[in-house]
C-alpha cells in the first residue's frame, strides 16, 4: 500500500473512530435516531448489574397490553418528576386495568405500590454505559471547561497555526515568485539536473504529504451537520412547547451541531478543496504535461535528449565525430536549483548573476 493509500486508510480509521465516540451523545440528545422516544440518566444503583448508575436508558412508548413480566419499563411516581426504571414481577389484571408490580434487580423486595398504565412511559429498548457520568461532568462548570472549551481552544489555534504555516513560505526561503531561472551552459544537462531536483524533493513531498478533503466529502459533511441541526431543533421546539423548557443535552447538540456547520462552511469558503484537477506546472512548460489531483504532489516529466535532431551527442554539445568538451560542473543559484557552468566559464556566469541580483 502506498503512503497516501495509508494516509486515507487512517483518515476514514479516525473518522469512524469520531463517529463512535459522537455518536452515543448524539442519541441521548436525540433519541430517535437509535428508534426510541425518550432517555434517561441512571442515578441509582437499584438496577444493578445490568444497568449502573451513569448508564443511559433509551425508552421507548408501547401500550400496556404488550407490557409482560420481565421486561423493564421506566415510570413515574406520583408526586415526583424523577422517573423510575425497574423490572417487571407480576402482571396484576383489576377492574378490568392491567398494573404492573414492579422491583429493582438490586433490592430484596418488589416496589410497594402498583403501577398503572398512565404511569408507563415505556419499555427500556437500549442501554449505553458510562456516558451519562461524562454529560453529568459537562453539566459541572470545570466539566464544560475540560470537555467543550478546552477542545474547541485547541482546535482553532490549530486551525490558526496550520494557517499561518501555509502563509510563511516554502523551505530554504524560496517561494514560486522568487525562483530564478537558471542561466545555463547546456540546456538539456541544465535540465536533467533540475528535474533530478525536482524527482527529489516530490519523493520527500509523497513521504510528508497528508490527504485532502475533497469537495464532494465536504458538502457530504455540512449536509449531516445541518440535519442533526434541524432534528435537533425540532426537538428543542417540541420540548418548549410540551415542557415549558428544552432540555440542556438537546440544546448542546444543536450548538455543537451549529458550530460544525459554520466551521466546515468556513473551510469549503476558504479552501474546501476542488474536484477538478490542477495543473502540475505553468502552461507551456517544455516537457511537463501532467496534471495532479488536489491534495497530490505533481508528477515530473524528464525530458529526453534523444530529441535532439542531431542525436545524443549533438544535444550534449559535442558534434558527431568530435572530442567531448569538459565536464560542465554544477552550481546552485541561491534558491536550491542546479546551474551548470563549462569550465573557464564560471568567473563570468557568476559576476552576470551577480549583477541580475543587484538588480
Amino acid at each position: 500500500m502506498s503512503r497516501f493509500g495509508e494516509g486515507s486508510a487512517r483518515h476514514v480509521v479516525g473518522f469512524i473512530v469520531l463517529l463512535l465516540v459522537i455518536a452515543p451523545f448524539a442519541a441521548y440528545a436525540a433519541p430517535a435516531l437509535v428508534g426510541a422516544d425518550e432517555s434517561y440518566i441512571v442515578l441509582t444503583g437499584s438496577m444493578r448489574p445490568g444497568i449502573d448508575p451513569g448508564d443511559v436508558v433509551f425508552v421507548s412508548a408501547t401500550s400496556a397490553a404488550s407490557i409482560g413480566v420481565d421486561d423493564v419499563i421506566t415510570y413515574t411516581r406520583p408526586g415526583s418528576n424523577t422517573p423510575t426504571t425497574h423490572r417487571v414481577v407480576e402482571v396484576v389484571e383489576r377492574d378490568g386495568d392491567r398494573l404492573f408490580r414492579t422491583q429493582g434487580d438490586a433490592n430484596e423486595d418488589p416496589d410497594s405500590a402498583l403501577i398503572a398504565p398512565e404511569q408507563v412511559v415505556g419499555v427500556v429498548t437500549l442501554t449505553i454505559p458510562f456516558i451519562g457520568t461524562v454529560i453529568g461532568l459537562a453539566d459541572s462548570q470545570y466539566g464544560f471547561l475540560a470537555l467543550v472549551v478546552l477542545p474547541f481552544g485547541l482546535l482553532v489555534l490549530d486551525l490558526g497555526y496550520s494557517a499561518v504555516s501555509r502563509r510563511v513560505g516554502r523551505p530554504g526561503g524560496a517561494s514560486e515568485e522568487d525562483a530564478d531561472v537558471p542561466v545555463v551552459y547546456d540546456p538539456v544537462r541544465a535540465a536533467e539536473a533540475y528535474y533530478d531536483a525536482a524527482e527529489r524533493r516530490l519523493s520527500e513531498a509523497e513521504r510528508t504529504a497528508t490527504p485532502g478533503v475533497s469537495a464532494r466529502d465536504m458538502s457530504a459533511s455540512m449536509l449531516l451537520a445541518a440535519g442533526l441541526a434541524i432534528y435537533a431543533g425540532w426537538n428543542a421546539y417540541w420540548q418548549f412547547t410540551s415542557f415549558g423548557a428544552p432540555r440542556a443535552e438537546t440544546m448542546s447538540v444543536l450548538s455543537g451541531a451549529l458550530v460544525c456547520l459554520a466551521f466546515l462552511g468556513y473551510l469549503r469558503v476558504t479552501n474546501g478543496g476542488s474536484d477538478e484537477p490542477a495543473p502540475a506546472t505553468a502552461p507551456g512548460t517544455p516537457g511537463v504535461a501532467e496534471v495532479a489531483p488536489v491534495g497530490a504532489a505533481p508528477s515530473v516529466a524528464r525530458p529526453q535528449a534523444a530529441q535532439h535532431p542531431a542525436g545524443v551527442e549533438a544535444a550534449h554539445g559535442v558534434a558527431p565525430g568530435a572530442t567531448a568538451a569538459p565536464e560542465p560542473r554544477v552550481e546552485t543559484n541561491g534558491h536550491g536549483y542546479p546551474v551548470w557552468y563549462a569550465d573557464g566559464g564560471y568567473e563570468q556566469a557568476s559576476e552576470a548573476r551577480e549583477g541580475a541580483d543587484a538588480q
